[in-house]
């Protein structure tokens, strides 16, 4: 039976990658997962696309402060 819409692209692209055995975990459904969210967001007002893996950027002041805090409060524990 053959699914139509963004589950059937997700699904169909699923056993594709499973099919040819080669797949890893995670990252070798990245591609699938991102035609499905596409179908959704090109049905969406205004449309919308997905972005899987953004750009690393360092965080803002605050979480790096945060951050410093947490190590300290680990080194003296």
């Amino acid at each position: 039976m053959a699914r139509s819409g963004p589950l059937g692209l997700y699904l169909g692209g699923c056993a594709r990658v499973r099919g040819t055995g080669a797949g890893t975990a995670e990252t070798s459904f990245y591609p699938v997962v991102s035609e499905a969210l596409n179908a959704v967001g090109s049905a969406l007002r205004p449309k919308v696309f997905p972005l899987l893996r953004r750009a690393r950027r360092p965080p803002c002041r605050a979480a790096r402060r945060r951050y410093a805090r947490a190590r300290r409060h680990l080194r003296r524990a």
